[in-house]
């Protein structure tokens, strides 16, 4: 049977005036590329955010590389890469960018070059001087993933990798997410506002929240 790297099982969350997740479930294995889907405000970046440490939850249970109790998911944390809109300074070049994070990320100095080397290489932003005020918005999405890719991780979290884009920028952000997969055997947790084929032509597994509860589905041209 394929590890799971995080499961939520049952998993509820409430704000003040509206419950977002009502009893979710969720698993994504070993060096899986898995999507969830959903409307805007279904509770998508709740669960990033919730795998991340960056919210709580009410009740339900979060596990992540088999840790469950609050100091084995500080830990287990350490694994995860993320991949979300913003965090870079303007003056900033990539290289730069990078070298920010390696140092904040407690990456040992011996190994940071190497790491944004590799990083830059994969993301195909090698050889990009502008600063990133001046990137588009698929730079800046390969950027986000670049740094996501900094320390080896065992999962990336991308949250909604493909919006915005036009086709030739899907293209490029659907190629480096399966090819980022494939060469560092990460497993890969991406959002969608709906199911696409985006999203469907490089997933393993397909889920979609509605009214708090996670669903799978099955993949178009596979049998349900």
């Amino acid at each position: 049977m394929p590890e799971a790297v995080v499961t939520l099982s049952g998993v509820t969350k409430s704000y003040p005036k509206r419950e977002v997740l009502k009893g979710a479930d969720l698993s994504v294995n070993a060096g899986e590329i898995c999507a969830l889907s959903g409307r805007s405000g279904s509770g998508k970046t709740t669960i990033l955010r919730i795998i991340t440490g960056l919210t709580s939850f009410q009740a339900g249970t979060l596990t992540l590389f088999g840790e469950s109790s609050p100091q084995g998911l500080r830990k287990a944390r350490g694994n995860i890469g993320t991949a979300f809109s913003g965090g870079f300074f303007d003056y900033m070049s990539a290289s730069q960018s990078l070298a920010y994070y390696c140092a904040l990320k407690g990456i040992p100095k011996g190994k940071r070059q190497d790491e944004i080397r590799h990083a830059l290489e994969l993301s195909g932003l090698s050889g990009v001087k502008i600063k990133y005020r001046n990137f588009s918005l698929g730079m800046r999405k390969r950027l986000a993933m670049a740094n996501a890719m900094l320390g080896e991780p065992k999962l990336i979290l991308v949250d909604e990798p493909f919006n915005g884009l036009d086709p030739q920028g899907v293209l490029e952000i659907r190629g480096l997410l399966r090819l980022l997969n494939e060469t560092t055997g990460c497993a890969i947790l991406l959002t969608g506002t709906e199911r696409r084929l985006d999203e469907n032509s490089i997933a393993d597994s397909l889920y979609v929240i509605e009214d708090g509860r996670i669903r799978a589905v099955a993949k178009e041209g596979s049998a349900s």
